[in-house]
C-alpha cells in the first residue's frame, strides 16, 4: 500500500500549491514549537533522501516534493486504519487498533516535519527571489 501510494499516486497527483490546505497557520506554528520539531526532525528517516537534496533538485523542485510526500503521508496516515475491517475476522479489535494508531503516528510525525521544513524552505526560496529582483 505505501509503496503503491508513494511511488504511483503521488508522482501523479496534481498539486495547486496555493490551496489553503498547504498554509501554515499561527496554530500550527506554536505547536511546531511547543512539539520541538527542530530538535527531532533529524531523527526521522526519508524513504528516498535524494528527493529532498539540493545537490539533485532545486529548491523549487524539492519543495514540490515536499507537497507530495505531504500528500502521500496524509493518504497513508487515513488507511492506516483500513486493517480495522479485517478485526471483524481476526475478533482482535485491540491490536488492530494499537498497530493503525501507532502507524498514524508515525505519519503524522512525517507530516509535521514536512509542513516545518517545506515552510521554512519557501522563506529561504522567496528571499532569493527578492534578491534577484
Amino acid at each position: 500500500m505505501r509503496n503503491f501510494i508513494g511511488n504511483y499516486v503521488g508522482p501523479r497527483l496534481k498539486i495547486n500549491q496555493k490551496n489553503i490546505w498547504f498554509r501554515q497557520t499561527k496554530f500550527e506554528k506554536k505547536l511546531d514549537t511547543k512539539l520541538k520539531v527542530k530538535k527531532w526532525k533529524k531523527y526521522i528517516p526519508s524513504y528516498n533522501p535524494n528527493e529532498f537534496d539540493i545537490k539533485h533538485y532545486s529548491l523549487t523542485q524539492i519543495i514540490t516534493n515536499m507537497y507530495r510526500a505531504e500528500i502521500d503521508h496524509e493518504i497513508m496516515f487515513i488507511l492506516s486504519y483500513v486493517p480495522l475491517v479485517f478485526s471483524i475476522f481476526f475478533d482482535d479489535f485491540i491490536i488492530f487498533l494499537l498497530t493503525s494508531f501507532i502507524v498514524s503516528l508515525i505519519d503524522l510525525a512525517l507530516i509535521v516535519v514536512q509542513r516545518y521544513n517545506r515552510n521554512r524552505l519557501i522563506k529561504v526560496s522567496s528571499k532569493i527571489a527578492n534578491r534577484k529582483h
